[in-house]
């Protein structure tokens, strides 16, 4: 630490250029098999927030595909995001569902959280909350089961390149796979939620029926430019307005100050730190953005107005 820098830094290795193209390339082959063959080329999953808006102009506008976009509310969706997605589906002229499971459920999710729990690896909860990682389990099966159903060949994320690594760029999962994942989630949450927790996940049934239909999963921003200043200008050009109502690192989740309040509560760092950390060795945000990201990680008000929704306030 001598100059500052810590092992993570001083191993870093740099993006090779050449093999962030090959993963376009193999994009753009896929795409070629696929396009045109279903009623959608891919799903989406659209918070509406900055990134996942950024992913739907570069799939919309770079890769010419027929988009449809699926949002998951977890009753936080801010009211800025509503809108947002409101404005650039219209823009884009792409198709939208938004999908709201029932609050008590998904309340009771939220709340076991909270609490200690084992519900995640230590890698999961080192780069994201625990109800964060919740809230990316729904959606990332809930998606799935919506590909298969209309059988969309590629599940589209925006997550950003400091949260994912380049196995996760271009990916296809085994059927096997996909359901022990779920399992091992959906049965640890059973206990706090009940059965109820299934009626959201797919089942091994459907996932037999629908063998020839497992899509792709893909991350675009990973291989594509993530330069802050071009997104924005994007962004604004969509009509897609910053939100006002939500915290220093969410654009879409009014819950993302309780998430990070609890966790830094719990492991005594914020959730997004290791992925500032990776924009700050690939050079795409500077340190001092990072760091005043996670200064103001939660806001307590906040903290306090989603604690009584979810009725937890005596764990503050």
């Amino acid at each position: 630490m001598e100059d500052g820098s810590c092992n993570y830094c001083r191993t870093n290795v740099a993006d090779d250029n050449n093999e962030i193209a090959s993963f376009d390339e193999n994009f753009e082959e896929i795409i070629g098999n696929i396009k045109n063959k279903q009623s959608y080329d891919c799903l989406l999953c659209y918070s509406g927030g900055k990134d996942s808006t950024y992913t739907l102009y570069l799939l919309k506008e770079k890769y010419k595909l027929n988009v449809l976009t699926y949002t998951f509310d977890n009753g936080f969706l801010s009211d800025y995001a509503k809108k947002n997605i409101q404005k650039v589906t219209s823009n884009l002229n792409v198709d939208n569902i938004i999908f709201q499971p029932r609050f008590d459920v998904m309340k009771n999710v939220f709340r076991a959280c909270i609490l200690p729990n084992d519900f995640f690896s230590h890698a999961a909860v080192k780069r994201a909350s625990a109800i964060c990682n919740s809230c990316i389990n729904f959606v990332k099966y809930n998606s799935l089961k919506l590909a298969l159903e209309k059988k969309i060949p590629m599940i589209v994320f925006g997550w950003d390149p400091g949260q994912i690594s380049k196995k996760s760029a271009i990916v296809k999962l085994p059927p096997d796979f996909l359901l022990a994942s779920q399992k091992t989630f959906t049965d640890k949450l059973v206990g706090a939620v009940g059965d109820d927790i299934y009626n959201y996940f797919i089942t091994k049934d459907e996932m037999q029926h629908h063998i020839s239909d497992i899509p792709y999963y893909i991350n675009p921003l990973y291989f594509n430019d993530y330069n802050m200043d071009n997104i924005n200008k994007v962004l604004s050009e969509l009509g897609w307005e910053k939100p006002s109502d939500t915290d220093a690192n969410s654009t879409n989740c009014l819950l993302n100050s309780l998430a990070n309040y609890f966790h830094e509560k719990q492991y005594g760092y914020n959730p997004y730190i290791q992925d500032a950390s990776q924009l700050i060795r690939k050079g795409m945000i500077s340190r001092e953005a990072a760091l005043n990201k996670m200064k103001n990680g939660y806001c307590l008000e906040m903290v306090s107005a989603n604690a009584e929704k979810l009725g937890v306030n005596e764990l503050l």
